[in-house]
């Protein structure tokens, strides 16, 4: 299968380069040429099928041309070892969460970067180190430190902001080791995104390197997330919930899940409306559906590269979108004392969306994305070093990363 530039369809990859390159050069994001649909057959049987084997269905049906057989199974099966439960609501009937932070980092980014590093590695054994880049504010740094750490030829280089990331998720991935690099930059978050896509702009760099990029623009980490969903589809047949009316809600962030939602959709999954939800100020979704602001491509630091794979997805069709989506704004309040003590505030405020959402739907899941960060001590080691410290410069990170990988070659 080939894949697109969002910004230039006419530039078009196979699989390999796509997600070794992350990003399209010219700007964009990449997008499948085509979905592929999941046979039917596939949802009369998935009750009785474990998660790593509706996790092998799912990514063959997207990566089969492109990977074997039996290198996909050895990609999932060391890849996805830990469960997602659907747990009843304790006070609503038919109200189910979907738990997916069973993960190493206790996040459903694990899926996403575990599947990412496990396939970078497989497609790239005869190199002998693969170099990883990532910028985060906690949790994507920390599902990818985790994904990657002592995976065998790989070394991560993590862009943190020096102010905006919590001390207690920036340790359990900082003070990993090993093969995993923090960074600190003197900037913002989207300096170091901007830092991250420049160094990819350059040819020579990325290819003299062996770069890669493992942020949510990548789609080795972005298409992965769409087993989840079938998996919780196949625990409602299981439990035996009427599924004839399906609505699914999850916190909205950077609107990877729920691009992975709606392709799961589009790949045949039986869900009437998959919801992003929002605490706070409305975000570049909520305004797109709400009111018809579209953003500025040329002015995109601030939109999330999801967005423009949704609208790429429906076809720049504000109406499909909202006829399969939405976008729900949950005051701050509603969110702030969860019923069930495993939520953090976010999958509270999807929980609550679905009590109050209107329709006839027979059954309602919520993701429920990470788990509640309570006082305590640190997962991990909270003192660390970081290997640099860097002004906001594209040009400053790259030869830190030439200096760095050099001396490292020695």
């Amino acid at each position: 299968m080939l894949y697109y530039s969002t910004a230039d369809p006419r530039h078009r990859v196979g699989f390999i380069e796509a997600i070794s390159r992350g990003l399209p050069p010219g700007g964009g994001y990449y997008m499948p040429e085509r979905l592929p649909i999941i046979p039917k057959a596939f949802f009369n049987n998935m009750a009785d099928m474990s998660l790593k084997d509706i996790g092998y269905v799912v990514v063959n049906t997207l990566f089969g041309e492109d990977l074997n057989s039996s290198d996909l199974k050895s990609i999932v099966s060391q890849a996805i070892n830990f469960d997602t439960p659907l747990v009843p609501d304790p006070a609503y009937k038919n109200l189910y969460a979907l738990e997916l932070f069973h993960g190493p980092s206790k996040s459903y980014k694990d899926f996403g970067a575990r599947f990412m590093a496990h396939t970078l590695r497989m497609l790239h054994r005869n190199k002998s180190e693969l170099n990883i880049i990532v910028a985060t504010t906690g949790d994507a740094g920390e599902a990818v430190a985790h994904s990657f750490h002592d995976l065998p030829g790989t070394r991560v280089f993590v862009l943190y902001p020096r102010s905006g990331s919590g001390m207690r998720k920036l340790s359990s991935f900082a003070s990993l080791g090993g093969n995993i690099v923090p960074v600190e930059v003197r900037g913002s978050f989207s300096q170091c995104h901007d830092m991250v896509k420049a160094v990819f702009a350059d040819s020579t760099v990325r290819n003299s390197l062996n770069l890669f990029a493992a942020n949510s623009f990548n789609l080795a980490r972005l298409l992965p997330q769409t087993i989840y969903y079938f998996y919780a589809y196949a625990q409602l047949l299981r439990a035996g919930a009427d599924v004839k009316h399906l609505a699914i809600s999850l916190p909205s962030g950077n609107l990877g899940n729920l691009t992975a939602g709606l392709i799961a959709k589009n790949m045949g999954l039986p869900a009437e409306r998959i919801i992003a939800v929002r605490t706070g100020e409305p975000d570049v979704l909520h305004s797109y559906l709400h009111q018809g602001i579209m953003p500025s491509p040329t002015n995109d630091m601030d939109v999330p590269p999801n967005f423009w794979r949704l609208l790429t997805l429906y076809g720049n069709s504000r109406e499909k979108l909202s006829a399969e989506s939405g976008s729900i704004l949950i005051p701050e309040e509603y969110s702030s004392d969860p019923v069930n003590s495993c939520n953090d505030r976010f999958s509270e405020a999807a929980r609550q969306s679905l009590i109050g959402l209107e329709g006839d739907f027979t059954s309602r899941v919520y993701l429920a994305t990470s788990f509640a960060d309570t006082p305590g001590p640190l997962r991990s080691h909270a003192y660390f070093k970081p290997a640099a410290t860097l002004s906001p410069s594209p040009v400053v990170f790259r030869d830190f990363l030439i200096r760095y990988c050099n001396s490292q070659s020695r």
